[in-house]
């Protein structure tokens, strides 16, 4: 509701630039407050008024072109207004910066009344919240007409993709991991995928959900029939929705062996063995088994692959040396081992190939599996 008329842009991208400048110094403070020292502002209405700017349209284009420099005051701190108070004694211009102990630098304005308890101090600029803010009350997006998102019919709860990619966009980061702990029909999932598509981002999403639910007497295997779908209806194509493209692993808890890991049977514990190797390609970002039998597996994606040899015996271990010499891509090797610090001399030279330590947790696994005390 504030426009500062007399800054140019190039002043105000120096204010801040150093306001955002963690590793600012002193003399950055200063020049800082000299800029700020001859700051003038009046009331955005009055200056609209002033220019006789009036019609709804140009007033909404002026607000967003002059957006660097219109302004709002809000509170502070006690211990921000305590140091402004000080500072404000001996300066006397329109406004300055107060450093914080975390090297934040607030911008504050010196026409406030001391005496009060909270006064509205601090002022930000309307450019740096243009897309932070979308409000809490959102009549824009329908719930109605759902059936066709996603290619899968699901009568309770299908959230709108508008919706979510709302909500996934607010976090302003390309390569957020975004995590849905109640997956329904899967629409997060393909909303992350869109995203991606639509800014070239890199982000990443996580999906649990329940394969047995009860709906009105019902019962609903939503992650077999609903959701899976869902993600491969959007990585192939769906109706009228082009195909994406990407990649998936989906993993089921169950019991194994009689609910005893000890008492699996040599399929289970080669079915397991696979299943803690699935969780090293999620760690490494390749998701496409490519190659696996009962001494190791191979995953890739774009960019990388990642071999696991998961057997005591080594007798298979040449033979795996050489699958991952075949690979044309930059590799990840684990290894199984009894020693936390262990060398193969059998990759050395290869720059193409990096070792990696098993993790501790996924190294238990594979010794209960192979029943190694």
């Amino acid at each position: 509701k504030i426009i500062i008329t007399n800054l140019n842009e190039d002043e105000i991208a120096d204010i801040k630039e150093i306001r955002d400048n963690e590793q600012r110094t002193l003399s950055d403070v200063k020049k800082c407050d000299q800029i700020l020292s001859k700051m003038k502002t009046k009331s955005l209405g009055d200056y609209l008024k002033d220019e006789n700017i009036d019609d709804k349209k140009a007033i909404t284009d002026f607000i967003f072109d002059n957006a660097w420099r219109i302004i709002r005051t809000v509170a502070t701190t006690n211990s921000i207004k305590i140091d402004a108070d000080r500072k404000r004694r001996s300066f006397k211009g329109a406004a300055f910066g107060i450093e914080t102990p975390q090297k934040k630098l607030y911008l504050i304005l010196n026409d406030y009344n001391e005496k009060a308890e909270q006064p509205r101090i601090k002022f930000l600029f309307a450019d740096d919240y243009l897309l932070v803010h979308p409000g809490d009350i959102w009549t824009d997006i329908k719930t109605t007409g759902l059936d066709n998102e996603g290619g899968v019919d699901f009568k309770n709860g299908k959230k709108p993709m508008a919706l979510i990619e709302r909500i996934i966009k607010s976090f302003n980061n390309p390569n957020a991991i975004v995590l849905d702990f109640f997956a329904g029909s899967g629409t997060t999932a393909e909303v992350v995928m869109r995203l991606n598509e639509k800014d070239k981002g890199n982000r990443q999403v996580i999906l649990v959900t329940d394969n047995n639910e009860v709906v009105n007497g019902e019962k609903h295997r939503i992650m077999t029939d609903v959701c899976y779908p869902r993600v491969i209806n959007t990585i192939k194509g769906y109706k009228n929705k082009k195909g994406i493209g990407n990649s998936i692993r989906y993993f089921k808890t169950s019991f194994v062996g009689k609910n005893n890991i000890l008492k699996a049977d040599d399929a289970d514990k080669i079915d397991l063995a696979h299943n803690a190797g699935g969780m090293l390609a999620i760690a490494e970002n390749t998701f496409d088994n490519v190659e696996q039998n009962k001494y190791w597996q191979i995953f890739e994606s774009s960019k990388q692959c990642t071999a696991v040899y998961f057997r005591e015996e080594l007798d298979k271990f040449e033979d795996f040396v050489e699958a991952v010499k075949k690979l044309k891509k930059p590799v990840v090797v684990y290894i199984f081992s009894w020693e936390k610090e262990f060398e193969f001399n059998d990759f050395e030279g290869n720059k193409n190939i990096a070792i990696k330590t098993i993790p501790q947790p996924i190294l238990e696994i594979y010794k209960q599996i192979y029943n190694i005390v």
